[in-house]
């Protein structure tokens, strides 16, 4: 649901932004937002993930919120130390910002990622308790602030310093709501021994969060610097459409952490096996459709949401598509290296695909480096070089899972999927290339819900899609049943 809200809304302000203000205010919304992004890595440095595990592992709650919450707020101020000292670096010895607003945009971001770096403690200890009302409801209310202020603002003719105030706005929501419901929890001064057991299994983890963080944040940063705002504002715009569908998985993920770290202390290897399979055939199943009809339709989508404007955002969009699919299917192999302690391993992978990610950026971002001729394909060439990494990350990730837990690709379903998904894409795409292009915007809502119920009658027809796959997806979403978990975990 939390997801859900935040694509509906997301769209409506990202549209409102790239049609009212354009690609080159949007980009220094998209460089404000990576330029010191790229350093909220020393606020984690692993110690979310140490205290995810230490907490589902059923350890003293007591003294695992003094340590986490101790370490929390040391390292975010580290991290805005190194941010200003960043800031000061940039505009002394490189050629510093451009003269609209983006050194005020940055030092609002500034703000904003203190604050949501804390408001971390509480929804890191929700996540690890696997209780999902709490850690998602703050983010919907921060949502549900933040979003219509944007609106509002845009719509009165208030430029892309006072959007960047909202996120802080936002923030402090996110912040002060998740420590409402954090009251009632109680912690103790962090002993020696505590704190060095977190940072036993946090060292290793900081190296993936370091190579996550950059991973992320690096292209749009790289793209500013080697090309310019609307530049930046091509490719962010396609990446937050495809960011909604990528985030729409993190619930697998949130949930599988906790969930494999216990049953892997307890040594039931065989139930992550099972656990891992499932996951991954109701992911392939949610996602291929989403993907091909992306691809299939990006050129009208990109006009829909972003307007005339971001027509060079098509194939953009398009490798993105490709890379959130892998992106999607990688997440419970990814958990399943980090829930069972194969944190060593982990890093070798992370390090090895941020390094790929580097090198393929640098040659596919600039047009020149020292007078070496590169490919300069600006932000396509970052949406291809995130595609072609991450390919490597789906063989590797499926490599050292088999050998801890067994095999647990079975590529049968997912065959399935794909010929579902492309024969719904090529009929849509049929469709909508034989009506006129004013029409066809008008169409592709109903396009994209028509294509999914043709995918679905596909999967069907190859019996893939059965009476308990029905159940359980009605089960998920059963409005009364959500309610009722979310009352239960809040009346606590």
């Amino acid at each position: 649901m939390n997801n859900l809200v935040g694509g509906v809304l997301g769209f409506i302000t990202l549209s409102l932004i790239a049609r009212h203000l354009g690609a080159e205010e949007l980009g220094v919304l998209g460089f404000g937002l990576s330029f010191l992004g790229m350093f909220t890595f020393i606020s984690n440095l692993g110690f979310d993930s140490s205290h995810n595990k230490r907490v589902s592992e059923g350890m003293d709650l007591k003294q695992c919120m003094g340590a986490y919450g101790t370490i929390k707020v040391g390292l975010t101020l580290l991290m805005a130390a190194f941010s200003l000292l960043w800031i000061q670096i940039y505009v002394r010895f490189f050629d510093g910002f451009s003269g609209n607003n983006e050194e005020t945009v940055v030092y609002i971001f500034l703000v904003y990622y203190i604050l949501w770096s804390l408001s971390w403690i509480p929804i890191t200890t929700f996540n690890a308790q696997r209780k999902q009302a709490k850690a998602q409801l703050p983010g919907i209310i921060e949502l549900l602030v933040r979003a219509p202020l944007i609106v509002v603002l845009v719509l009165t003719g208030y430029g892309i310093v006072w959007v960047a105030g909202a996120y802080a706005i936002g923030a402090l929501v996110l912040l002060f709501v998740g420590f409402i419901f954090l009251r009632g929890y109680r912690y103790t001064l962090p002993s020696r021994e505590m704190l060095s057991n977190y940072a036993i299994f946090a060292l290793p983890m900081s190296i993936i969060s370091i190579n996550a963080v950059f991973y992320l944040y690096m292209d749009k940063l790289m793209i500013g610097i080697f090309w310019n705002a609307e530049e930046v504002g091509f490719y962010y715009g396609a990446q937050r459409i495809i960011m909604f569908v990528i985030t729409s998985s993190a619930a697998v993920a949130i949930l599988l952490f906790p969930t494999i770290s216990s049953l892997h202390a307890k040594g039931n290897i065989k139930e992550i096996n099972l656990l891992v399979s499932r996951a991954e055939r109701y992911l392939s199943m949610l996602i291929f459709p989403i993907i091909a009809l992306t691809i299939a339709l990006n050129e009208p989508i990109i006009d829909l949401i972003l307007g005339d404007e971001f027509g060079d955002s098509g194939m953009i969009l398009v490798f993105l598509a490709l890379y959130a699919l892998l992106a999607i299917l990688n997440k419970p192999y990814s958990q399943v290296l980090t829930g069972s302690g194969r944190t060593g391993l982990a890093v070798r992978i992370s390090t090895a695909i941020f390094a790929t990610n580097l090198f393929l950026n640098l040659a596919f971002i600039p047009e020149n480096i020292g007078g070496i001729a590169l490919l300069g394909l600006g932000g396509l060439g970052a949406a291809a070089a995130t595609f072609l990494s991450d390919l490597g990350r789906f063989v590797l990730l499926r490599k050292e899972s088999k050998e801890i837990i067994g095999s647990t690709f079975h590529p049968g379903p997912m065959v399935k999927h794909l010929l579902s998904a492309a024969g719904a894409a090529a009929i849509m795409l049929g469709v909508s290339t034989l009506v006129s292009s004013d029409l066809s915007l008008i169409l592709l809502i109903p396009e994209l819900f028509t294509g999914l119920i043709i995918y679905l009658g596909f999967l069907v027809l190859l019996k893939e899609f059965r009476k308990e796959d029905y159940e359980f997806f009605m089960d998920m979403v059963h409005p009364g049943k959500m309610g009722g978990y979310i009352l239960s975990e809040i009346k606590e």
